[in-house]
């Protein structure tokens, strides 16, 4: 688990914990059935490790000639999701996110003693996720915060630069955060019911995608937004 991953759970933990120490008062469920929003989701960088390019010597010993070693640079995107009530604190939600993360290859550790050289590449990178939340009934935080818990699973598009390749894979993740209701009211007809500011933190597994070294791999994500429900 790398640094930016034990950040996002340390902080799904103090929020936990956060709750525990927070009184419990009554609160007002909220009504809406219907919930769209749109913010920035921030993603960690994931490494795929490095690489030796190696020759045999005659002594059947591998020789290496330098090491390259890549990963996939954090990034910020958009996020829009579409969520619905399912029970009194179940919501389902269906996410989209866009980002433009560089693939980034470092080549070092030269037979030659050259200085270590660093290309990279723009990756246009797509998610369709559905979602899972449930509401944290018994505590919130101040007078208008319901902390939640959720998890869900996707798919992942990637593109390079120029469109030539493309590459599929799936995503799973678990998180939580806390949505704060800013205005409130009854609603009517399309009149919304409810505004607020939605913060989360996830840690994600994606598998397939543009790996290099095929493997899975647990990122970060920390996201805020501004959701209307009705």
């Amino acid at each position: 688990m790398n640094r930016d991953t034990c950040v996002v759970v340390a902080f799904l933990c103090f929020s936990v914990l956060r709750c525990t120490n927070v009184r419990a008062q009554p609160a007002r469920v909220p009504e809406s059935r219907i919930e769209l929003s749109g913010g920035v989701l921030w993603t960690g960088t994931a490494s795929y490790g490095s690489r030796d390019a190696t020759l045999t010597s005659p002594g059947g010993e591998p020789f290496r000639l330098f090491s390259a070693a890549s990963d996939l640079a954090a990034a910020t995107g958009v996020e829009v999701r579409l969520g619905a009530r399912v029970t009194r604190l179940v919501r389902a939600e269906v996410s989209g996110t866009y980002a433009v993360p560089r693939l980034k290859t470092t080549i070092g550790r030269d037979v030659e003693g050259a200085a270590p050289v660093t290309a990279s590449e723009p990756i246009k990178q797509f998610t369709v996720e559905g979602n899972g939340i449930v509401l944290i009934s018994r505590w919130r935080i101040g007078s208008r915060g319901w902390p939640f818990v959720g998890a869900g699973a996707g798919y992942v598009r990637q593109l390079d630069d120029a469109n030539s390749l493309v590459q599929t894979g799936r995503t799973y993740q678990v998180g939580g955060g806390v949505k704060l209701f800013l205005a409130g009211s009854q609603g009517s007809g399309q009149r919304p019911k409810e505004i607020g500011l939605r913060v989360d933190g996830r840690v994600c597994i994606r598998t397939g995608g543009i790996t290099l070294d095929g493997g899975a791999h647990t990122v970060p994500q920390f996201g805020t937004a501004l959701f209307i429900g009705f």
